[in-house]
C-alpha cells in the first residue's frame, strides 16, 4: 500500500532561489516514481509573482501556524520537513496528526557560518526540529557528526542519504573548452556559490598544489 507522505518545504522550482528546492524537486520526482501519494507544501500560494517571505524567522513561525489544517487534510503516514525554515511546520503537523515526523537537514548554522558567530534564534529552532523528529536526514556524515556534537541528537537517530544527481548528455563543450580539450588539458570544474560553506577556498588551494606537478589542468 502507498505511502501518504506530507513534504513540507520552503521552496520548489521553479519558484526557488538555491538548492533546497532543486534538492526537493529530485526527491519528490523519486517518490512520486516509487509510487509514494506526495503533498508537497510552501509556506504560501505561488504565482508568477511569488515572493518567498521577507523575514525567514517570523516566515517559519507563520508557516507553523498554517501548517494544521493542511496536515489534517492530507492525512499523512510520514511527514518530511526540509531545513529549519520548515521544521516549526513539521512539528505543528506531527501535533496535529500523530504522525511521524522525518527532519532532512540540507544544512546547518555551523556549516553556513563556519562556527562563527552562528544565529542563536535560527540554531534554537534548529536544534528543538532535529530534537523532536523521529528520525533525522543528512547529507554527509561530517553533518551526521555536527548533529550528533552541537545539537546533541543520538547518533542512532540520524540516517545519512547523500544527493543524488541527474546525469545527461552534452553534446559539446563551450568552443574555449574545446580547444583545450583536444590539446590535452583536462578541465575541473568548481560549481556552487562563491560562499563560506561551498568551500571554493579549498578549490583555489586544491588548483595551487595540482599546478605545481601538472601544468595541464585548467581550473573553471
Amino acid at each position: 500500500m502507498a505511502k501518504n507522505v506530507l513534504m513540507i518545504g520552503w521552496e520548489l522550482p521553479p519558484f526557488n532561489s538555491g538548492g533546497l528546492g532543486e534538492a526537493c524537486l529530485g526527491l519528490s520526482k523519486a517518490l512520486a516514481k516509487k509510487g509514494t501519494n506526495l503533498t508537497f507544501v510552501l509556506p504560501q500560494k505561488v504565482d508568477l509573482h511569488f515572493d518567498a517571505p521577507s523575514g525567514y524567522v517570523a516566515g517559519a513561525l507563520k508557516y507553523a501556524k498554517r501548517i494544521k489544517e493542511i496536515a489534517q487534510k492530507a492525512v499523512p503516514d510520514i511527514i518530511h520537513s526540509h531545513d529549519w525554515f520548515t521544521f516549526p511546520a513539521g512539528i505543528a503537523a506531527k501535533e496535529a496528526t500523530n504522525a511521524p515526523f522525518v527532519a532532512q537537514v540540507h544544512s546547518t548554522e555551523i556549516d553556513r557560518t563556519g562556527g562563527n558567530s552562528p544565529n542563536q534564534t535560527v540554531f534554537e529552532i534548529e536544534k528543538l526540529g532535529v530534537q523532536s523528529a523521529d528520525k533525522v536526514i543528512a547529507i554527509s556524515q561530517m553533518q551526521r557528526n555536527i548533529l550528533n556534537t552541537s545539537y546533541d541528537v543520538s547518533p542512532e537517530k540520524i540516517e545519512v542519504v547523500y544527493n543524488g544527481a541527474s546525469f545527461f548528455e552534452k553534446e559539446k563543450l563551450p568552443p574555449t573548452l574545446e580547444f583545450y580539450k583536444s590539446a590535452g588539458y583536462k578541465i575541473v570544474l568548481f560549481l556552487g556559490r562563491i560562499t563560506l560553506m561551498k568551500g571554493p577556498e579549498y578549490f583555489v588551494r586544491a588548483a595551487k598544489r595540482i599546478l605545481d606537478y601538472e601544468k595541464k589542468v585548467i581550473f573553471v
